[in-house]
């Protein structure tokens, strides 16, 4: 258990960025210990997200509004679905 909550965390946010082209996909290899699992809060808790503009070009009121913290399908529009079949709702882009 105590190895899962450390491979959870970070002392600085922005390190845990992705390499895809504007750091927002999530894929396998960059993700390998959460890949596949629908349950995204359990590393990434809702306090946590979209404090802090890591690349740059965000709005972050408007993340804000558009997204809905308690319904992880709607992470998938701009991170993909981590390879969870069930957070696959056609909006990926």
């Amino acid at each position: 258990m105590i190895w899962l909550l450390l491979a959870c965390s970070s002392d600085e946010p922005c390190t845990d960025m992705t390499q895809s082209p504007g750091a927002l996909t999530v894929t396998e290899e960059e993700h390998a210990l959460g890949w596949g699992e629908s349950e995204c809060a359990q590393c990434h808790p809702a306090w946590t997200l979209h404090q802090r503009d890591c690349v740059g070009v965000l709005d972050l009121e408007e993340l804000e509004a558009r997204t809905d913290l308690s319904d992880t399908t709607s992470c998938v529009a701009c991170h993909g679905t981590n390879g969870a079949p069930e957070l696959d709702t056609g909006s990926e882009r």
